[in-house]
């Protein structure tokens, strides 16, 4: 990657991006079941890196995002926790709506 400075949200959305995607897919080797990525189909794999302080601006609007990400991702594991603790009372009549 040189010396151009990435952030972790940044190689996030490129390894999502769909060319991306679609290299790494289309070099995959071994079985259906277990199909793996050679680290070589990325040699010729070419990036463009945008200038620093466009970069630095993607993180800046990335990194709430990502953290919102982050923060809704814990409450939605706490929703399924209350409903995997309350559905089986409610359905047997333990408490009432």
């Amino acid at each position: 990657m040189g010396s151009t400075q990435v952030t972790p949200y940044w190689v996030y959305c490129l390894a999502r991006s769909y060319n991306f995607r679609q290299q790494a897919i289309n070099t995959m080797a071994g079985s259906d079941g277990r199909q793996r990525v050679k680290p070589e189909c990325f040699d010729r794999y070419y990036i463009l890196f945008p200038p620093s302080p466009i970069l630095k601006d993607f993180d800046k609007i990335a990194k709430p995002i990502f953290k919102q990400i982050h923060f809704l991702t814990l409450q939605n594991q706490k929703l399924v926790e209350a409903r995997d603790l309350l559905l089986p009372r409610l359905m047997n009549g333990i408490i009432t709506p």
